[in-house]
């Protein structure tokens, strides 16, 4: 064995050692959660930032003024759109559950937001997107219910719609991914992240924080950046009831996908330091794992060393996240992991480089 291939050996095992670590410690957390017994839904303002959303808004208004929740209200901030967003919205009117804010020339979403929490009438607050549509009718009622005198930030679970392709399969396994990464750390006591796709918290949180001003220079970050400043482990719950769940409309091109991640990537390096070695060392060992496993089994020396390895890894990796998706009610099939792990470990790699050549010039 030469120095290289020695050091590459120990680079191999140490870096499978902090997978297995990282994924038995964090990503089985949901496997066996059991939420504590439901409260009654609070009195909830549910706030949508919409700039040129007239197809989502027709399609998915009816499914938000019909939840079946005592007393909540809806505000839909209309963020400069172009299209017919506004004649969208007049046709729902004469609901009353219905405040519309208007913004002649967008802002950004962190101002349409901050408009829409400014005028909400409640302290609870509910937060998805024009995309998104509510699982179930009783979703809003079990997202509020985690609130209570201690939770001031709930953590909810953003899947998106099943449809046929590879890219869509990816998709969903990638949320997975994250889902069992950021729940895990918040039932860790580490909370590190939301997603504004099913994110709730309390005004007074907002207020007290003084919203989104540290980081309003960042277009992203209205749901991620401000659950990594204010989250602590007492004042964070989550919420992963398949019926508490929004369901997206996915990307249906690479070009659009990889654009959509590389905007989420402009916000991870203001996170707090702990959460950053984390995750670093996570996604590097990853990368690690499997390209230096894939240069041993070219060698005959050692194939059978790196093929133990891997099918640990494998093994490992496919039956949490098998497990893990089905908790979420999100299925990805065990066998398919392996492939669409390395997948998307490379396709990572060129997100992470293409965020910090192109910069995002607008929030949609």
């Amino acid at each position: 064995m030469t120095s290289l291939d020695r050091f590459l050996m120990i680079v191999l095992l140490i870096s499978l050692a902090y997978q297995l670590f990282y994924q038995l410690r964090f990503m089985t957390k949901i496997l066996g959660y059991t939420p504590a017994p439901q409260q009654t839904p609070r009195p909830v303002s549910l706030i949508i930032a919409a700039r040129n959303e007239a197809g989502n808004l027709q399609k998915h208004l009816p499914l938000w003024l019909h939840q079946n929740h005592p007393d909540y209200e809806i505000i839909i901030i209309n963020d400069g759109s172009t299209d017919r967003t506004e004649e969208v919205l007049d046709r729902f009117a004469s609901e009353k559950k219905l405040k519309v804010i208007r913004v002649k020339t967008s802002a950004g979403k962190k101002q349409a937001l901050t408009r829409g929490i400014l005028s909400a009438r409640n302290e609870y607050l509910i937060f998805t997107d024009a995309d998104c549509r509510p699982a179930t009718e009783n979703w809003l009622a079990l997202m509020s219910s985690r609130f209570n005198r201690n939770k001031e930030i709930i953590l909810g679970y953003g899947k998106y719609e099943v449809r046929t392709g590879w890219l869509n399969l990816m998709i969903r396994f990638e949320t997975v991914i994250t889902a069992l990464q950021y729940l895990g750390f918040a039932l860790h006591g580490l909370p590190y992240m939301g997603v504004g796709r099913n994110l709730a918290y309390t005004r007074s949180l907002f207020a007290q924080n003084k919203g989104f001003e540290k980081h309003y220079d960042l277009l992203s970050g209205d749901d991620d950046l401000f659950v990594n400043e204010n989250a602590t482990s007492r004042n964070t719950s989550i919420c992963i009831h398949p019926n508490a769940h929004t369901v997206s409309v996915p990307n249906t091109t690479w070009k659009d996908y990889i654009h959509q991640k590389s905007r989420h990537y402009t916000t991870a390096y203001r996170y707090r330091n702990i959460h950053k070695i984390f995750l670093f060392l996570y996604a590097s060992t990853q990368v690690l794992v499997w390209f230096v496993a894939l240069y041993f089994l070219f060698d005959p020396g050692y194939r059978l060393y790196a093929a133990g390895i891997l099918a640990v890894k494998i093994l490992i990796s496919a039956s949490i996240i098998h497990r893990g998706a089905k908790k979420l009610n999100d299925p990805v099939p065990a066998y398919l992991v392996p492939i669409l792990e390395i997948q998307l470990v490379i396709l990572q790699m060129i997100i992470f480089v293409r965020s910090m050549i192109k910069k995002t010039t607008s929030w949609h």
